[in-house]
């Protein structure tokens, strides 16, 4: 059973390349093609923007949350404990 390509570039000719879940995992990889979707080589069909947008954002996403979590932990730790006190109470 053929896979349905998530992105498509129209190079190298005659056939172009396709583009699956497996290769759009890499960073590097999904800049680069979005660099080829600027210049109008590539598309990106709908099944492969929804894969991007639950792969990649709720990654970085997820990152951006641990790096909250680590400032708010050393913020908390440098407070006096009378201050700790009144943001747990509040």
């Amino acid at each position: 059973m053929e896979r349905k390509w998530l992105a498509y570039r129209i190079f190298p000719e005659p056939l172009g390349t396709t583009y699956q879940d497996y290769d759009l995992t890499n960073r590097a990889d999904v800049e680069k093609l979005f660099d080829y979707c600027q210049i109008l080589e590539a598309m990106i069909s709908r099944q492969g923007w929804q894969f991007l947008i639950n792969h990649l954002i709720v990654k970085a996403l997820k990152n951006l949350f641990l790096k909250l979590n680590l400032i708010l932990i050393r913020y908390l730790f440098k407070l006096p404990r009378s201050s700790k006190r009144q943001l747990w109470q509040t």
